[in-house]
This record gives C-alpha cells, sequence and structure tokens, in this order.
C-alpha cells in the first residue's frame, strides 16, 4: 500500500496540466489588459474574454492554495531528479545551496537583487532620457525595495553569525520584522507619489511595444517569484520569511501596476483612464500599509511575550 502522501501526490500528467492551465491564465489576463485599454472593452465580445481570465485564474489560484504542498513537492522532485542539477550537486557552492536555508535565501537574494538591478538601470536610463518623474519615482521605489531586502538578509546573516547559529536567534528575527514591517507602512506611503501623477495625467512618454515586452517580462517574473515565496512560507511563522514574502508581494504589485500603465500609454491611444491605474495603486498602496501594520503587531506581540516569558529553549526555525 502506498504512503497516503504518495496517493496525494499530482501525477505528472496532472502537475503538466496545472502548469498548463497557470500559464492559459497568464495569457488570458494580458489579453484582458490589452483589451480594457481599446474602445472594445465595453463591448459583449470583451466580457467573454474578461470571463474566461477570471475563470482561469480563479481556477488556478485555487488549486495552487489547495495542493500547494503536493505541487511543490512534484515539481522540487522534478527538478532535483535532472541529471543537470544532480550534476551541479557536485560542486561544493551548489550541494550547500541545497542543503543549507540560510545559504540559499542568501544567494536567491543575491539572483533577484541582480535582476532588480538590472531593472532600476532601466527605469533610471527612462527618466533621464525622458526628463520623467514617473519613472524617477519608479526607480526610486523599486531601489528602496531592494534596499529593504538586502536589508533583511543581511541582518539575519549578521545577527546569526554573531551568535554562532545557522539561523539568528528569534528574538533578532522578530526585530527583523518589526522594523521591515515599519518600513512598509513607510512604503505604503510613498506608491501615493506616482499615483497622484498618473491622476493628473502624466503619463509617461517614450512608451513602446519593447517597453511593454520589458515589463511584460519583468512583471510575469515578479508575480512567479511572488507565488513561488508565497508557497515557500506557507505554514511557518518565521519573520524573516515572512518579510521576504511581503516584500515580494509589493514588488510585483508594483510590476502589476507598471504593466498597466505602459499598456495604456501604448494601446489607450488617448483615451483618458487614469482611473485604472489610481484604482489599482490604491489597492497596491493600502495592501502595503496593511502587510506592514501585520507584521508590526506580530512581531511586537511576540517580541513583548518572549519579555514576559521564562526563559526557555525555543523551537528552530523551519524552513
Amino acid at each position: 500500500m502506498p504512503a497516503s502522501s504518495d496517493i496525494r501526490t499530482p501525477s505528472k500528467g496532472g502537475f503538466i496540466a496545472f502548469v498548463i492551465l497557470s500559464v492559459a491564465a497568464l495569457l488570458t489576463d494580458f489579453a484582458s489588459l490589452v483589451l480594457v485599454t481599446t474602445w472594445l472593452r465595453a463591448t459583449e465580445a470583451a466580457y467573454p474574454v474578461y470571463g474566461v481570465g477570471a475563470a482561469l485564474t480563479l481556477a488556478a489560484a485555487v488549486i495552487l492554495i489547495v495542493r500547494r504542498k503536493d505541487i511543490v513537492a512534484t515539481a522540487k522532485d522534478a527538478v532535483l531528479s535532472a541529471k543537470f542539477f544532480a550534476s551541479l550537486k557536485r560542486y561544493s557552492i551548489f550541494e550547500r545551496a541545497f542543503t543549507d536555508y540560510g545559504w540559499r535565501t542568501l544567494l536567491s537574494a543575491l539572483v533577484v537583487l541582480a535582476g532588480n538591478v538590472v531593472y532600476v538601470s532601466y527605469l533610471i536610463w527612462m527618466a533621464v532620457a525622458y526628463i520623467s518623474p514617473w519613472y524617477a519615482a519608479l526607480a526610486g521605489f523599486y531601489a528602496w525595495l531592494v534596499i529593504m531586502r538586502a536589508g533583511v538578509v543581511l541582518a539575519e546573516r549578521l545577527t546569526a553569525k554573531r551568535a554562532g547559529m545557522p539561523s539568528a536567534p528569534p528574538k533578532d528575527r522578530h526585530i527583523i520584522g518589526l522594523i521591515n514591517g515599519t518600513l512598509l507602512i513607510v512604503t505604503g506611503g510613498v506608491i501615493a507619489a506616482p499615483s497622484v501623477q498618473m491622476a493628473v495625467g502624466l503619463y509617461p512618454e517614450g512608451m513602446g511595444i519593447a517597453d511593454v515586452i520589458i515589463n511584460s517580462v519583468f512583471s510575469f517574473v515578479k508575480c512567479a517569484a511572488a507565488a513561488v515565496q508565497i508557497v515557500r512560507a506557507a505554514g511557518y511563522k518565521d519573520p524573516v520569511t515572512l518579510e521576504l514574502r511581503n516584500i515580494g508581494l509589493v514588488t510585483a504589485f508594483m510590476s502589476m501596476l507598471m504593466l498597466e500603465t505602459t499598456i495604456i500609454a501604448v494601446f489607450a491611444h488617448g483615451y483618458s483612464m487614469w482611473e485604472y491605474v489610481v484604482g489599482l495603486a490604491v489597492i497596491v498602496a493600502s495592501s502595503t500599509v496593511v502587510m506592514g501594520v501585520v507584521s508590526v503587531a506580530r512581531n511586537a506581540r511576540a517580541l513583548t511575550r518572549a519579555r514576559k516569558s521564562p526563559p526557555s529553549d525555543p523551537d528552530p526555525v523551519s524552513e
């Protein structure tokens, strides 16, 4: 008799079907974003596209939430069993990445940092080329998120090294979470700057198909990374993991706002659609503030309980 975990594990065909469903949902969502910027957005032909996109997205989200552990296990097994990754494990740096959570977190953060630096450089170039306050505001915002992510990772690694432990002590992790939560609240307010620019009609100049492609790729990568972080953080109360998840979510939300603005600027052909941008910006800003408030409250409560409780051996921080 196979174990119950084996019974629940999706088959290879089921996993492939989920991947195809997710890709189809992304494509129809992108089609809906393009369609909503044209004069066809309120016609009978447009509503089926919106409906299909919403249905596919909802189906993929429900499957991911319900079967997230099984999907992650299947994907991880498929990746780790590949000959390419098996050969990589022969090298110490990759072997450590597979076995050491702290090192893997630092390594992945450095990869994400490199990608964000490239995107920030693109925004700075556009800001200078078109003397655009929109691009300048976004460049500053993404740079701020890069600093926040690097700060969380470096603070965790430094406190772990100081304590002589594989990971930072629970108290230090909660302090890191408290500080980052406070910064998230500030970040939610900072989002108002580019939103106000759009509200007064200061659409960015120099937009073209190339910018749609660049921002589509960046948005896809950030949304995929945020989804992975949500799955990894599910079931864990580790403050550092949760803060990295929150920063990833904010980055993904802002990438969607940037993509929406780019699509409108390229395809709207003069239509005033700032309401859509401001609406999404309000959602992004409020979500960021809520995540910050929850983070501050959760970590402040944990630190207060730690002060009032007698010393005890804390549970090890799990991945």
